[in-house]
């Protein structure tokens, strides 16, 4: 099991509770940049345990380009804010356009979405 690390610096920008996603890499790319892509979240009370992460990259077609390693991992998420990496590569041929990486939180004993994203970053 993965535990997300907690991170306060970002606290103030999701709505509580929330999920966000934030490029902290290129956005547009060009070959050879490197994109990171963070999960940051924010609960407030008590931990709720134990949450998957499902997380997918959409093409500029719409087409699923690409399932996300990290998808389908349970982590345990604390009370207050915290933070995953959910993509982080070099840019390499991708096609130009706008790549939607969208990622949620599923609760593991529900199925119930705990919250979700979507960030669009530009390939050119």
């Amino acid at each position: 099991m993965l535990a997300i690390v907690p991170a306060l610096a970002h606290a103030e920008a999701i709505p509580l509770p929330g999920v966000k996603l934030v490029a902290e890499g290129c956005s547009p790319c060009r070959d050879g940049d490197r994109v990171r892509v963070v999960l940051h979240t924010f609960r407030p009370g008590v931990s709720i345990g134990e949450a998957e992460i499902r997380a997918t990259v959409r093409a500029p077609s719409g087409q699923v380009f690409r399932l996300l390693p990290i998808s389908g991992t349970a982590v345990t998420l604390p009370a207050g804010p915290s933070s995953v990496v959910i993509l982080d590569r070099t840019v390499s041929d991708e096609l130009p356009g706008i790549y939607l990486i969208e990622a949620g939180l599923l609760d593991v004993a529900t199925g119930a979405t705990i919250g979700r994203d979507v960030l669009g970053v530009v390939r050119e």
